[in-house]
């Protein structure tokens, strides 16, 4: 996926006769890079990836759910392949600041926004395609269940099985299996719902208005799903600093059927699953600052009540 500056501009001056900017490098995913660019009609994105998985999963996120209200897709306008094995994805850019740049103060009035715009995830009607767990680019969930889609700790872009890591890598049997035998307790209270997920809300996957009054984007669907929509919510308080998240969405969600059932059990299985998998990853990746980081969240999770003032998005 390697492709200089120079590269890419000559690739968008040969697609854009009117193009009009150099490209500007955006902050990426870990599997792709963005830049935004600027032609005489518009201001756009485009994004490289070596998978065109992920680009597929934006299109079909943009062709059905677009024009549901409060969910703002950017427009996918092409995807194509660049060279060798490198993919691109052009789409609109949404104007704003990503939801982990806003400023802390602008959180009160954001916060009520971010969740509106979850909630109206969660309750999009998808009673047109089967299974749970990952969608593919037809739509359909790759497993029978939510509870045999969760206990597959596999990852498709990455090649690792926890055993391999027990042997290569800092990952820790006794505290793995720990988290892993701590989340099986809880999997016979987990429902088997079946709600839309975006499965990587927020951050730098949400785009804001810089007042924090609105929401301006919702970014990179190569996570999509089916199941319980606390999971999302999980994510959210997995990763972020701030409880209010979850009280929000209770208070905005309280009155549909199941919302509140089991939320403290399901929400902290969702959260064992988040770190047993960023876990994994982490050690597959080397990177034993973000594995104690992601242990340490996990361990927090199991807890009766967590302290609002533990800043889980600073480095240790």
């Amino acid at each position: 996926m390697d492709i200089t500056l120079e590269q890419l501009e000559k690739f968008l001056i040969s697609k854009f006769p009117e193009y009009i900017s150099p490209p500007i490098p955006l902050k990426g995913g870990m599997f792709s890079k963005a830049f935004a660019f600027k032609t005489r009609k518009a201001e756009l994105v485009i994004r490289i990836n070596a998978d065109e998985t992920d680009f597929l999963k934006d299109q079909y996120a943009c062709d059905q759910f677009r024009n549901i209200e409060p969910v703002p897709i950017p427009m996918i306008l092409e995807i194509g392949r660049l060279k060798d094995r490198t993919h691109y994805a052009i789409s609109e850019l949404c104007p704003g600041l990503t939801h982990d740049m806003l400023e802390k103060k602008r959180l009160p009035t954001a916060i009520p926004n971010v969740i509106k715009t979850l909630a109206a995830i969660h309750q999009t009607d998808i009673s047109h395609t089967r299974g749970f767990g990952p969608i593919q680019p037809d739509g359909h969930g790759r497993f029978s269940s939510w509870a045999a889609s969760l206990q597959d700790f596999n990852n498709h872009k990455f090649d690792y099985t926890p055993e391999n890591l027990f042997k290569t890598s800092f990952l820790e049997r006794d505290v793995y299996t720990y988290f892993l035998d701590e989340f099986k307790q809880l999997l016979p209270r987990l429902p088997e719902e079946r709600c839309l997920l975006h499965g990587d809300f927020g951050f730098d996957n949400l785009i804001l208005a810089e007042d924090g009054s609105r929401v301006t984007g919702v970014l990179d669907w190569a996570e999509i799903c089916c199941g319980d929509p606390l999971y999302d919510l999980a994510y959210l308080e997995f990763w972020s600093s701030d409880p209010a998240y979850a009280a929000e969405y209770r208070k905005q969600t309280g009155q549909l059927v199941g919302v509140q059932k089991n939320f403290e059990q399901r929400m902290r299985a969702y959260l064992l699953r988040i770190g047993l998998g960023s876990m994994l990853i982490s050690a597959h990746l080397h990177n034993q600052r973000e594995y104690i980081r992601v242990r340490e969240r996990s361990y927090s999770a199991l807890l009766p009540s967590r302290s609002s003032s533990t800043d889980w998005t600073q480095e240790s």
